[in-house]
């Protein structure tokens, strides 16, 4: 069994196990991760593919085993929120509709 963890925004890891092999040594797969802005890459990006039989087995403060990237698919998702056109057009009708209540209250 192998070990993967996997950064959370609010903190903390959330680990996986496969039944892979765990890699020995220089056995890891290279990694490139791509520049933003010319200064380097968030260390969230960073991080070897999680395989696909990985089971969610818990929690921690800590890594444990080898590292993957941030998951942007989960529903609370800074990025996952924030970088999608419904999200902006929905803070434009609240703010529209804010607006709108306030001055009726005047």
């Amino acid at each position: 069994m192998t070990t993967y963890s996997q950064w959370q925004p609010d903190g903390g890891y959330r680990y996986f196990e496969a039944s892979t092999m765990a890699p020995l040594g220089d056995d890891l797969t290279a990694i490139s991760p791509a520049e933003i802005n010319g200064i380097g890459f968030p260390a969230s990006e960073y991080g070897q593919a999680k395989p696909s039989g990985a089971r969610y087995v818990g929690d921690g403060e800590e890594a444990r085993g080898i590292v993957i990237p941030m998951d942007h698919s989960r529903l609370g998702s800074i990025s996952a929120l924030t970088s999608s056109a419904p999200f902006w057009f929905a803070l434009g009708g609240f703010t529209v509709a804010a607006i709108m209540l306030w001055r009726d209250q005047r």
